[in-house]
């Protein structure tokens, strides 16, 4: 015999509700297109690292000079999830360098706009192919990334 007591109903219905807005929150954490490394150099050139879901990541660079529109260079369509990416200001040489598990993923060199991935050809710093520039009212923000 099932005796129910007069408080286990509000005991499983809040564990139920805090189960299912933390599985939400999980969920929401990987499948929302976000920002995953940001960076604004000494001259004002913008750079992001960005990454979406559909079914699989895309994961994708986008810069901007001040007074310009957004340009994006490849990096993954078929990528893994990226925690946080570190980012390294080398001022000196006018470079940045996105890191992904603690080791370099791609670098941007901001006055030259030269941008290189080690994802490209299987090699570490391949350089990728001209950037495709955005309408002019586009923003990492607009688009959804968080």
């Amino acid at each position: 015999m099932v005796y129910w007591r007069r408080g286990s109903f509000w005991f499983w219905g809040s564990l139920t509700a805090v189960t299912v807005v933390s599985l939400a929150l999980v969920v929401r954490r990987f499948v929302v297109p976000r920002i995953v490394g940001r960076a604004v150099s000494p001259t004002g050139v913008e750079m992001c690292v960005l990454q979406s879901y559909c079914w699989e990541y895309e994961t994708k660079f986008v810069y901007r000079r001040p007074g310009t529109n957004w340009a994006w260079c490849y990096f993954d369509h078929e990528d893994d999830h990226w925690g946080i990416a570190p980012v390294v200001l080398d001022t000196n040489r006018g470079i940045a360098t996105f890191h992904r598990d603690g080791r370099p993923a791609l670098s941007f060199e901001w006055e030259m706009g030269v941008y290189r991935s080690g994802r490209l050809a299987g090699t570490t710093g391949g350089v990728s192919e001209e950037p495709r520039y955005m309408p002019a009212d586009w923003t990492p923000a607009k688009a959804g990334y968080r």
